[in-house]
């Protein structure tokens, strides 16, 4: 608190701030005024009384009044990720944007109202009537960098007081390692070609999907459409053996696909 001092005020005046005695020195005079500490420990009302006494014992007295609010308004409510499709607290691939960014619904507070700004990660919302009318406001935030992602959230109330909220999701969109080369093991010249001798009986080929260096028991692999779940023998044997129909002549494509725990494929 910064106590002007008048005229009459002279280098050993005492001047008292809510009980504690400042006494005046010449570097106060020459700044014309004194600095004290004052205790704001409670909300609401708070009185600051100066008082000095001069050599004939008169008190010179002054008051002023101010409002203590240090408590943030409830603005914000919960955050959660849209974009987070399965709540497994992991963004894939096919979960975040093609433009890189994910949508996150930031709940408003019991107090928040139109034209109160809110900060996403840097970015600034100006609550419209619809925002509080839905109860949300919703953002776009980057995710772009493989790992943890921080989501932090502040507004600031009227009187200058930060709510703040965060939440954080682990951003994971390369897909392990778990398919390797095909091979089709009824081309036996390997020309690429498949005879009718080739064909298996019951017109399907014997194709082998060699297993990734990231490949787990469990992993399903899918082979033109027919799923294949990895077993321990599988991965000793470094493979898995799909059988695939061959419906007519012609080009045959034959694909291997397979997705991790993260849902990258």
């Amino acid at each position: 608190v910064q106590v002007g001092l008048t005229a009459g005020a002279v280098a050993g005046t005492v001047v008292t701030v809510n009980g504690t005695d400042y006494t005046v020195t010449a570097d106060d005079l020459i700044a014309g005024f004194v600095t004290a500490e004052v205790v704001t420990t409670t909300q609401g009302s708070l009185t600051i009384t100066a008082s000095a006494t001069d050599a004939q014992g008169n008190i010179d007295t002054s008051t002023s009044i101010v409002s203590v609010d240090t408590t943030p308004q409830v603005l914000l409510g919960n955050i959660s990720l849209l974009a987070d499709t399965n709540a497994d607290g992991v963004l894939n691939a096919a979960e975040i944007g093609a433009d890189g960014t994910v949508a996150v619904q930031v709940g408003l507070g019991i107090e928040a109202v139109e034209g109160i700004v809110i900060n996403v990660n840097g970015t600034d919302y100006t609550v419209s009537a619809t925002d509080v009318a839905n109860g949300f406001i919703t953002a776009e935030v980057a995710a772009t960098t493989e790992g943890s992602l921080a989501i932090n959230v502040t507004a600031t109330d009227a009187q200058g007081n930060v709510a703040t909220g965060s939440t954080s999701v682990t951003v994971d969109t390369i897909p392990r390692v778990i398919v390797g080369e095909i091979s089709v093991l009824n081309d036996v010249n390997a020309d690429g070609i498949i005879n009718a001798g080739e064909l298996d009986a019951d017109a399907t080929l014997t194709v082998q999907v060699g297993l990734g260096a990231e490949a787990v028991v469990g992993d399903v692999i899918n082979v033109n459409g027919t799923d294949y779940t990895i077993t321990a023998d599988d991965l000793a044997a470094g493979s898995i053996v799909a059988e695939v129909s061959v419906l007519a002549d012609g080009n045959l494509a034959i694909t291997a696909t397979a997705t991790d725990a993260q849902g990258n494929s």
